[in-house]
């Protein structure tokens, strides 16, 4: 009587009930004994290895925080750095009160250069405050009445102090910061290092460099977490709170979550390293082996059946088998003729409509062939173009780093033989290049620009004495905008030298910005000299709108033309107007861009 079911059931009913015996009584059996050994294993392995883990991030923060802390003592000791601070506490004349500060932002420039985990270092004295002048100043906050130095009040205050991540800072900043403040004293004088960690630079690491854990967390004092990403992260790092070092299991809803916890002996942060009892089983190199036993027998247990049910039940399968090979060798031209309308013939029949439709895409795709490569083709010589431009724009900079130490060099020899004109053109030389260097940053503020173009107006006066003025007016608001990289001293440039420099009479250089309606800056550099022709304005200013360039008359107007329609697209970029022998203005405009990511934004749609 069962036989004779076993004839009437089709050819699903006989697949599933001999697989699904064999795997269903397989699994749970294997399931449940291999969890449980998995899972112990697993809990008391990742124990073991997590501390290891985690003090390998204390020593990695511990040796830079040290390192630190020793380049900002060498500094505190260095006899040429103390003798100078020791000057400006006298302030003895406005000529030396220039020099020292010179000379202390460009020993603050090196210790902020030493360490790639530096933001910015500070210096604070009770007679005055210094930095390296790259930084935009936080009008905002006073160093006095914050907590970093209300730390150090009290006779028993310690030398250093670390505090947590913060926005509110001595600069303004896009991202948070870590200060760590030093209290040191040059000859009977207080003074305050505070040395700027970048929180991002912190986390980034964390994040890329222990893929043991799903995530490593730094708690600075109570509840200061560096990097909590969700709710979720800080709920299970607060569920440790209060506890000493160790490994712990905690729940947060319906999963389990193991941590680690370690203290840094150097700042007292503790490190948490979380991961998920859920993954860490699942990655188990035990129950990889266990599933690869289990899945052995299950197919077995299959080839056991499948000679069992021979080939009443196996034969159709094979000969489809046979005719998909022989399709895919004769490039999916091959059907399976099949007469039966069971199951295999309903699998028959959507094998071959999926080879119809295989072969209607292939030849879709085909003609859309050429159309792609003109497109592929397309883009790579605007991205071709931007490159040349990029590459014409290093070309006009000299190298920056040789400069810049030259140039200290010859200020401090030049201060000791008393050509204190020579020190202050060396020392503006050298706050030039240092802002055109902008650690290879494309873009930057309008207010670091306008430091920039500045600098390069303060050596070109020094250098024309009574010949040549200047005005800068750029309101604040604008100053926090963000622009291509030196697009104003090539500008101020080509205005001395076809400008001013050919009348006799005094020249002057006015430099503004304005908003309008929010979305577009409008630059304007004037110049009361020579002027320009006519007929040869109508060629230049033709030249600029058609994004042309023309070495034989003035290549700097050009590039800074090309890189910003290259960076916003046709719509903005430079143009002229001038009145022979009264004056030349050149009129810049730029899209209103708040944040970097807005300037990436818009960039990528000029290219879409």
């Amino acid at each position: 009587m069962n036989k004779k079911r076993q004839v009437f059931l089709n050819f699903n009913s006989k697949l599933i009930i001999g697989i699904i015996i064999i795997v269903v009584l397989n699994t749970l059996f294997a399931g449940y004994v291999y969890y449980n050994y998995a899972y112990k294993n697993t809990i008391s392995n990742f124990n073991k290895s997590s501390e290891n883990l985690l003090m390998q991030v204390d020593s990695y923060y511990t040796e830079h925080i040290s390192g630190i802390t020793t380049k900002v003592n060498a500094l505190n000791n260095n006899m040429m750095f103390m003798n100078t601070v020791k000057e400006f506490f006298s302030k003895k004349d406005t000529v030396a009160y220039g020099r020292e500060m010179s000379i202390v932002a460009d020993y603050l420039s090196q210790l902020e250069l030493s360490d790639s985990m530096i933001d910015s270092v500070y210096l604070y004295t009770a007679f005055g405050d210094f930095d390296n002048f790259v930084k935009i100043r936080n009008k905002e906050f006073d160093f006095r009445n914050s907590q970093l130095y209300r730390h150090f009040s009290g006779i028993t205050s310690p030398e250093v102090g670390y505090f947590p991540e913060t926005r509110n800072y001595v600069f303004q900043t896009e991202y948070p910061v870590i200060p760590i403040v030093y209290k040191k004293s040059i000859g009977s004088n207080r003074v305050f290092y505070s040395v700027a960690l970048n929180a991002n630079y912190i986390k980034n690491y964390l994040a890329s460099s222990y893929s043991t854990f799903d995530h490593v967390y730094i708690l600075q004092g109570a509840d200061n977490v560096v990097n909590v990403e969700s709710d979720k992260d800080k709920a299970v790092v607060e569920l440790c709170s209060g506890k000493t070092d160790g490994n712990y299991e905690v729940t947060y809803g319906s999963k389990k979550y193991v941590v680690c916890l370690h203290t840094m002996e150097l700042t007292g942060w503790k490190i948490y390293g979380v991961k998920s009892a859920e993954n860490l089983v699942n990655n188990l190199n035990e129950l990889k082996f266990i599933v690869t036993a289990q899945m052995l027998v299950v197919i077995s247990l299959v080839i056991i059946s499948g000679l069992f049910f021979g080939n009443w039940l196996t034969a159709p399968l094979v000969n489809l088998a046979a005719v998909m090979k022989e399709s895919e060798k004769n490039h999916f031209r091959k059907k399976f003729e099949y007469d039966s309308k069971d199951e295999i013939g309903q699998l028959a029949n959507s094998f071959n409509n999926m080879l119809d439709e295989i072969n209607a895409l292939v030849s879709e795709l085909n003609s859309n062939i050429d159309e792609l490569k003109i497109e592929k083709e397309n883009v790579k010589k605007e991205q071709e173009e931007k490159r040349r431009a990029e590459l014409k724009a290093l070309q006009m900079q000299m190298n920056p780093h040789f400069l810049y130490n030259t140039l200290n060099t010859i200020s401090w020899q030049a201060a000791d033989q008393g050509a204190m004109e020579v020190c202050e053109l060396a020392g503006l030389l050298g706050k030039f290049f240092r802002t055109s260097l902008n650690r290879g940053r494309e873009h930057v503020t309008i207010g670091e620009e306008e430091t920039q173009v500045e600098s390069y107006l303060r050596i070109q006066k020094i250098r024309y004495k009574t010949k040549l003025d200047f005005e800068i007016n750029i309101p604040e608001k604008i100053k926090k905008y963000y622009t291509v990289n030196l697009v104003l001293q090539p500008l101020v440039e080509n205005a001395i030298y076809h400008g001013i420099k050919e009348v006799d009479r005094q020249g002057i250089i006015k430099i503004s910005a304005q908003i309008q309606e929010e979305k577009t800056i409008v630059f304007i550099v004037e110049d009361n000299g020579y002027g320009i022709e006519p007929e040869k304005l109508a060629v230049l200013n033709d030249k600029l709108l058609q994004g042309e360039v023309d070495s034989s008359t003035g290549y700097g107007i050009y590039n800074v033309n090309e890189r910003v329609r290259l960076s916003y697209g046709e719509g903005y970029g430079l143009s002229l107007e001038s009145e022979q022998n009264v004056y030349t203005k050149a009129v810049l405009k730029i899209p209103a861009v708040r944040t970097l990511e807005e300037e990436t934004e818009l960039r990528r749609n000029v290219y879409d």
